[in-house]
């Protein structure tokens, strides 16, 4: 009994510094890690079924075009591609249960397919958790361009949900 009441107490003592734990109001709250690895799943999901979902071209023309991809009346994916100055240039808007969990832009030079910029983009509750940077850096959270983003993307994710109840 006696070994057991240790081994017990260890564990309470040693457990949350193995496995550290967030929590807000006793409520435990994912790390930023756990996030997006959910939100890659969730990404994952919607490009493996992209073939079931209904496509709807909002526009499309010889430099450009925005399509929208549907499951039943829910926005799961818009994806715009436009030629500029020879660099095709795509981004991605990833949607679930109504809500932005992810966008990417890629910059492709036209000659050589070398990827020149590409940079991603994960929300949570309509907020940006990450910003992953082209060399695979993470933007500071409280620089101001995280904060321009985070307040932006929010915003131009309810415009296309708007523009595809159109």
């Amino acid at each position: 009994m006696k070994k057991v009441l240790i081994i017990i107490s260890m564990i309470a003592v040693f457990a949350p510094a193995v496995y550290p734990q967030k929590n807000l109001n006793g409520v435990y709250v994912k790390s930023e890690k756990e996030q997006i690895a959910g939100i890659e799943k969730m990404k994952q999901v919607i490009v493996d079924k992209l073939d079931s979902y209904t496509k709807i071209e909002k526009y499309k023309d010889s430099i450009s075009s925005k399509y929208y991809f549907f499951q039943d009346k829910e926005l799961k994916l818009v994806v715009l591609k436009t030629i500029d100055n020879k660099l095709e240039k795509r981004v991605s808007w990833y949607f679930a249960n109504g809500q932005l969990i992810f966008s990417e832009q890629i910059w492709i030079d036209d000659k050589t397919n070398r990827i020149i910029n590409h940079e991603q983009f994960y929300t949570h509750s309509g907020h940006l958790i990450a910003w992953i940077k082209t060399d695979n850096t993470k933007e500071d959270t409280s620089s101001t361009g995280f904060k321009y983003i985070d307040k932006n993307l929010g915003a131009y994710a309810e415009e296309l949900i708007a523009a595809a109840q159109k």
